[in-house]
């Protein structure tokens, strides 16, 4: 539904306390694709971003997964944990991170070596379109042979805005984007699309 019941601020966004307290539509699907998709992640190095509750990550850790890292503001971590421990993953399988987009070397894992990034719906606000796309780089930096699964839900129009930054970004650096990608034998929602970005 979008989060329509959830407190909202004076721009009629949802309030940021409240957008790691529940499953987004985008998560499902990345959730879904993940499902489908699950022998590409075995033995896999899964960071997640902006990881919320942690659902796409915690059902690679449960697939098979080499490790996963579920990635947040330290706020949003203890949910992300709780469901963690509800589905009998911890570390060193899983493990939850703070991880600020405006400094990810300041990370713990900022030189961690990832073979996937997965997000959901993690482009929300707009203020937050640059500080996403410079963590996206930072670890494509890190590691050559990495990609991102990415799935956004278009509302406002802001994903267009965000898709024209993404894109000017990837002709930068040299990125290789594939999407929108709707796997045939997945009925996604009609307003989620999914992107597959990787270094050139």
């Amino acid at each position: 539904d979008g989060g329509s019941h959830l407190p909202l601020d004076s721009d009629g966004d949802v309030l940021p306390v409240y957008t790691s307290t529940r499953l987004w539509p985008a998560a499902y699907a990345l959730t879904k694709i993940i499902v489908k998709i699950s022998y590409l992640l075995k033995e896999k190095r899964i960071l997640e971003l902006g990881a919320g509750i942690g659902v796409p990550g915690l059902i690679s850790a449960k697939l098979g997964a080499a490790s996963v890292v579920l990635s947040d503001l330290p706020n949003a971590l203890p949910n992300i944990e709780i469901n963690a421990i509800a589905n009998n993953l911890s570390s060193p399988l899983v493990r939850t991170v703070a991880l600020d987009w405006y400094q990810p070397s300041e990370s713990s894992i900022s030189e961690e070596v990832f073979d996937v990034l997965l997000a959901a719906d993690c482009v929300f606000w707009p203020h937050l379109f640059t500080p996403f796309l410079n963590v996206v780089q930072h670890f494509f930096t890190v590691s050559s042979s990495i990609i991102l699964l990415l799935t956004i839900t278009k509302r406002l129009d802001r994903v267009e805005n965000f898709l024209l930054e993404l894109h000017a970004r990837a002709k930068i650096k040299h990125w290789h984007i594939v999407g929108p990608l709707v796997p045939s034998s997945l009925s996604m929602p009609t307003n989620t699309d999914f992107f597959a970005i990787s270094p050139s």
